[in-house]
């Protein structure tokens, strides 16, 4: 039975019933994981995916791009690139500026971090972990006091 399911789900063209033979363990681990990750999602996925196509395809230059560039215009890029590209792009509100001791502190603890870490402050500021397509200086990231 699949998470959420009411009933059982046939895998393998066997009855949602049958025990799993240890030589069919793979192909069933295989096909559970499909079913449970795209089964129930498959027509929102495919909904997703033809508006998704409707809003890229501006233009005789769409026809050029390539799987690689449609996920770089969605994902943004796959390496971090310099944090130093953040920080002198940074703007700065409610009395901090770019000398404030918190500040100095704050890119220093940033600079000192693994990429992993980076990710997951990106995460935590953008919604994303990945670097946008026209660099970090392209976020309008802003260190402000709160409250």
């Amino acid at each position: 039975r699949l998470p959420g399911a009411a009933e059982n789900v046939a895998l393998s063209g066997r009855p949602g019933e049958a025990e799993v033979e240890p030589q069919d363990l793979e192909t069933f681990i295989k096909e559970y994981a499909e079913a449970a990750l795209f089964g129930g999602a498959e027509e929102q996925i495919q909904v997703f995916v033809r508006s998704a196509l409707l809003c890229m395809a501006v233009g005789s230059a769409y026809s050029l791009c390539t799987g690689n560039d449609l996920e770089l215009l969605v994902c943004g890029l796959p390496y971090m690139g310099e944090f130093k590209e953040l920080e002198e792009s940074c703007g700065y509100a409610n009395g901090y500026t770019a000398e404030s001791p918190v500040v100095r502190i704050f890119w220093r603890v940033v600079q000192g971090m693994t990429e992993i870490w980076r990710r997951k402050l990106l995460l935590f500021c953008t919604g994303c972990d990945r670097v946008p397509i026209l660099g970090l200086k392209s976020l309008n990231f802003v260190i402000s006091r709160s409250g």
